[in-house]
């Protein structure tokens, strides 16, 4: 899964350009033109508006390194 910290404006969020419904593969994701998926919290959305919010990129990485198994979907 490509997880990467995006930037709207002034917010960060967490983002994927992976579905993560699909089935798990050795395979690179297919090459996109921007993320299709954001972090909520709790799960993944298509929807930009629901993604959760960071102050910093600082921010992004510490929530990334606490809760990456849960963003993962490995827990």
């Amino acid at each position: 899964m490509g997880i990467v910290t995006l930037q709207r404006g002034n917010d960060y969020m967490i983002a994927s350009d992976c579905d993560p419904a699909e089935v798990p593969t050795t395979r690179a994701p297919k090459r996109m033109a921007s993320p299709s998926h954001v972090w909520t919290g709790a799960v993944w959305s298509t929807v930009m508006t629901e993604a959760k919010i960071f102050d910093t990129p600082d921010d992004v990485d510490e929530y990334l390194r606490s809760h990456y198994a849960k963003v993962t979907g490995q827990r």
